[in-house]
């Protein structure tokens, strides 16, 4: 076999490996969340750092799409969390919407607080909106917006369940605006 052949088949089956792993970790932790097993540990937590923490993990994803990003709100907004479940919803929410984005484009972050002292983070890019009928979907174990088992667009199908479960155990909305497809969530 040819070594440039040999190697595209390799980087092809470290591809698939890697994915079945994350599909492995992923389904404990999903199951944990549904038979309501997991406690959370609030503390109070600056949201404006811990995305900036979540930003710098993902900049090399970041810079393979020339990507830019844009947090709105530099001042620090404190919110009582689990630190580490919001910032696996950040980070799930962060590499979406940097996987979907147009090459060359910006990708911005909105935290705000809102009139009633509630606190709403905003995940916006540009690129293709997604279709009304994955809209009730989206959420949903397993279901993943492209159709395609093309392991180059997308993850296991399992990262936006795990954050509806993130959400809802810290008593949060969360959904995406239309035409926009800005996945957004609001803490209490």
């Amino acid at each position: 076999m040819a070594d440039d052949k040999r190697d595209r088949y390799l980087a092809h089956i470290v591809n698939e490996t890697d994915q079945m792993n994350a599909l492995i970790m992923d389904m404990p932790e999903l199951s944990k969340f549904e038979v309501k097993a997991i406690q959370l540990t609030l503390k109070n937590v600056s949201m404006t750092n811990l995305i900036k923490h979540v930003v710098s993990s993902l900049s090399h994803q970041l810079e393979n799409k020339n990507l830019h990003y844009k947090i709105n709100k530099e001042e620090k907004i404190f919110i009582n969390v689990d630190a580490r479940r919001i910032e696996q919803v950040v980070l799930n929410l962060l590499s979406n919407a940097i996987r979907h984005a147009e090459e060359n484009s910006v990708v911005t972050i909105s935290i705000e607080r809102t009139s009633t002292k509630k606190v709403v983070i905003i995940f916006e890019n540009t690129g293709p909106a997604i279709a009304e009928d994955d809209l009730s979907r989206l959420w949903d174990q397993f279901y993943r917006v492209e159709h395609s088992w093309d392991r180059k667009s997308g993850g296991t199908g399992l990262g936006l369940a795990i954050v509806k479960h993130i959400l809802e155990l810290h008593d949060s909305e969360f959904g995406v605006e239309v035409p926009t497809k800005a996945l957004h969530f609001l803490l209490p």
